[in-house]
């Protein structure tokens, strides 16, 4: 099985008050695993559970309701998490959810993916779009690779409210894929 960092699971019409269980392919050289982070795209959702093979989610609104759920699983440089071993967070797998932050702010995350066209003036530095965009460049931006010709090391440079840099290590080609997910307090 080839590693999968990443999976949408999409659940479908679940019940008023009902739970879903779906099984995710989130693996390393062929090792389930359990993914990192949750990033749901309806707040009519909870988490219950999740593990190496399955993901449970419940609707908490009053009608059935759909659920896009992304799946990430951190890996290489964005898995040093200190001692050796330290080889997952707690609580795990992180549910990230729209909604207040400490402080009193209210938060809001932004998920969206990029194909490499092929025509930018830079293949090795991408300026990324962000839209709808930002008010200003005071924004966290989490990058992950999807389809790629091979593993690139990345940075983010500089960020106004429409746009950013990725900085990579190499040239992207055509049909590249990354992926996103900005955040701001």
């Amino acid at each position: 099985m080839t590693t999968r960092l990443h999976q949408v699971l999409t659940f479908v019409a679940v019940p008023a008050g009902g739970q879903a269980t779906l099984a995710h392919s989130i693996n390393v050289n062929g090792l389930p695993t359990v993914p990192d982070l949750l990033f749901p795209d309806n707040t009519n959702f909870s988490f219950v559970a999740g593990d190496a093979f399955t993901i449970t989610v419940e609707n908490t609104d009053t009608v059935p309701q759909t659920l896009n759920l992304w799946l990430f699983l951190l890996y290489s440089p964005e898995r040093a998490f200190g001692n050796v071993q330290t080889t997952f967070l707690t609580p795990n797998p992180f549910w990230v959810a729209e909604g207040g932050s400490g402080g009193g702010g209210s938060g809001h995350t932004q998920t969206f993916r990029y194909t490499v066209t092929g025509l930018e003036p830079d293949l090795a530095n991408l300026v990324i779009p962000v839209s709808p965009a930002q008010p200003d460049g005071n924004y966290q931006v989490v990058s992950g690779q999807g389809a790629r010709t091979f593993f690139y090391g990345m940075a983010i440079d500089s960020q106004t409210g429409a746009s950013f840099v990725l900085a990579l290590s190499a040239a992207a080609s055509a049909g590249d894929v990354f992926e996103f997910i900005l955040a701001r307090n």
